[in-house]
């Protein structure tokens, strides 16, 4: 099982923003796939999340880029559903701190991200202006 500290999984959000071609794309089915004609991976919100605790490596020769579909201890889950594996959840942002799995509701879709810390978020959405995984202002 491989175990992230936050530091550690924070740097593995930020890695994908800067350092994987990505595009934002939310159909069944399919998760951090490399479309070769676009030469990036597929993901949306809670799939990318996912797919770095899957074992996501970027590797396009091999299938999920190197996730693993439950893999490590992670349970597959939708955005709303990661909170089931948070304690503390609460709708108070004052004392976030740099890991803290985040969710948004009544939006056309749930939507999840990443409190990096300094008041940035990872986030992959289609909002925005943006379709990729960014790291934007909470």
């Amino acid at each position: 099982m491989a175990v992230f500290t936050s530091e550690e999984f924070c740097n593995k959000m930020k890695w994908l923003v800067n350092d994987v071609p990505n595009y934002y794309w939310s159909e069944n089915g399919t998760w951090c796939n490399y479309n070769w004609n676009l030469g990036k991976f597929m993901m949306d919100c809670v799939v990318s999340i996912k797919g770095v605790l899957w074992g996501f490596q970027a590797n396009p020769n091999i299938p999920h880029g190197g996730a693993v579909y439950g893999s490590n201890g992670v349970a597959d889950f939708t955005p709303d559903g990661g909170l089931n594996y948070c304690t503390d959840v609460s709708t108070d942002f004052s004392s976030l701190v740099p890991g803290e799995y985040l969710c948004m509701f009544e939006t056309p879709e749930d939507h999840a991200g990443i409190y990096l810390g300094n008041g940035k978020v990872f986030e992959c959405t289609c909002g925005w202006g943006v379709n990729r995984c960014i790291i934007s202002d909470s």
